[in-house]
């Protein structure tokens, strides 16, 4: 329901393996141009416990990259935690590479390398660890002229004030152009 409401959500991109007929791992292939441009986000990875280490999430991510590049964009991106190790494990075997976003983002990826026991990561992620903090880009500006397209309203109650912000909340009045006074 959540995943439905969101913009990038599309049933075709949404991945699952199953144990018999029981789901027991997920991903999904989004597009999130305004984020990053020309690049597909992995959307949510997981696998059910008492499945893992099974290359479960190797195969989603493979079904993932391959819908993206079948749709045409060539890189993928996604966000993850610095404590889910295995993950991290797995997106570093795929070719995936730190972007750090966060002043923190160093030191977090250097315990990270540390804590899987794979210096060899430091040497492939030297550029990025060292490379200035990533920014989303600007949104496009919005050139519509809203003004325009205000209409104005009869008030019907014209003796009752309109609404007004007070502590944070709006004191709405949205029956004024609902219904004639009695």
């Amino acid at each position: 329901k959540i995943m439905r409401q969101d913009p990038a959500f599309r049933p075709d991109r949404i991945f699952y393996a199953c144990c018999g007929e029981e789901p027991v791992g997920t991903t999904a292939a989004y597009i999130r141009p305004a984020i990053r441009p020309r690049s597909g986000m992995i959307h949510y990875v997981g696998v059910r416990s008492g499945h893992g280490g099974k290359g479960l999430g190797q195969a989603l991510m493979g079904a993932a990259l391959n819908r993206m590049r079948e749709e045409g964009w060539s890189s993928a991106w996604l966000t993850t935690d610095d404590f889910r190790l295995a993950a991290i494990k797995l997106y570093a075997g795929l070719g995936f590479i730190p972007q750090l976003t966060h002043d923190s983002h160093r030191d977090r990826w250097e315990a990270v390398i540390d804590a899987l026991h794979a210096p060899d990561l430091r040497d492939r992620w030297a550029e990025s660890l060292s490379a200035p903090l990533w920014k989303a880009p600007e949104p496009e500006p919005d050139l519509c002229d809203y003004s325009k397209r205000l209409v104005p309203r009869w008030r019907w109650h014209t003796q009752r004030p309109v609404g007004t912000l007070k502590n944070d909340e709006v004191t709405a009045r949205s029956d004024e152009s609902l219904y004639h006074p009695s």
